[in-house]
């Protein structure tokens, strides 16, 4: 079945697989457990993980969140200001591609694992971040509006195209690493290294009206 319009008003943990349309709202302060189950947002137009109020976490061991639409670019889903999606799994299409708007967290935060954000399109108004594990970006099309950091672990951003926006910034902590190798890169904002290990290797065109250090 199909859960339109879910609320979540306390912690919960969900081990399998659930559909859900309209949209998921989780309560303030609560954490969201999804045991490595696949979630479906379906529906057509606008679809969003928010809160009511507040801020809540969406744990991921080894799941993923879905869009569930066969028409390209027929949702778009949005994670909200106030929701920390952590730990590792996927963010990623069932069939066509979609697009998706990050202006919460999305914090690979388990060590040794990986999150990977793969939808069709894909940009980030909030923060991405490793604070222990590893994060692959590798959507077609990724644009960075906000903060990319790696505070442990790796980064890898594969996307046919990576556009870090005067607004964008991507911070690599010392004693990490990261791996920028889109298709092609565009830089209008700032990419720091902090002396840890960057690799900038764009497999096609890149240009830099940004800051490089």
């Amino acid at each position: 079945g199909t859960l339109a319009g879910m609320s979540i008003g306390s912690n919960l943990t969900s081990n399998g697989k659930l559909n859900i349309a309209n949209g998921l709202t989780l309560a303030n302060g609560i954490t969201v457990n999804n045991g490595g189950g696949t979630w479906y947002l379906q529906g057509a137009g606008a679809q969003a993980i928010g809160t009511a109020s507040g801020n809540a976490t969406l744990q991921l061991a080894g799941g993923s969140l879905r869009s569930n639409s066969g028409t390209a670019n027929g949702e778009t889903i949005t994670i909200g200001s106030g929701v920390s999606v952590k730990g590792y799994g996927t963010l990623n299409d069932n069939s066509a591609g979609q697009l998706w708007i990050n202006n919460g967290i999305l914090d690979a935060s388990v060590d040794a694992q990986t999150l990977t954000i793969n939808p069709g399109t894909f940009t980030n108004n909030g923060t991405l971040k490793t604070t222990a594990g590893n994060l692959t970006v590798n959507p077609t099309t990724f644009t960075n509006n906000g903060t990319v950091s790696t505070l442990a672990g790796n980064l890898t951003v594969s996307s046919t195209i990576f556009t870090n926006t005067a607004s964008g910034t991507v911070n690599v902590g010392a004693g990490t690493s990261a791996t920028l190798n889109p298709g092609t890169l565009v830089n209008a904002g700032s990419i720091t290294s902090n002396g840890a290990s960057l690799s900038l290797t764009p497999s096609s065109n890149w240009s830099n009206s940004g800051t490089l250090t």
